[in-house]
């Protein structure tokens, strides 16, 4: 009984870094993409680039385009763009 109320415990303090780690990340996805929502109802039909962003915010929203969700089509990254 005391190994199972050990291993419950361990895997709540697992389970919570994890949430709280996916939260931290959202966060900065999700000012940009309101952002781009903001700036597409102000400027319909424009293409937009991105340049200088770090690796982990490249990854997270442009391998996953989550701007189709807010309605924002032509978004696009400068090659060779990174934050260095």
């Amino acid at each position: 009984m005391v190994l199972v109320a050990l291993y419950v415990t361990c895997s709540f303090k697992e389970v919570d870094a994890a949430l709280r780690w996916y939260y931290n990340r959202s966060i900065p996805v999700r000012e940009v993409v309101l952002m781009m929502q903001e700036v597409q109802r102000a400027h319909p039909g424009t293409a937009f680039l991105f340049e200088g962003i770090d690796n982990d915010l490249f990854h997270t929203v442009f391998t996953n385009n989550p701007f189709r969700i807010v309605g924002v089509e032509r978004v696009y990254f400068v090659p060779g763009g990174e934050k260095r």
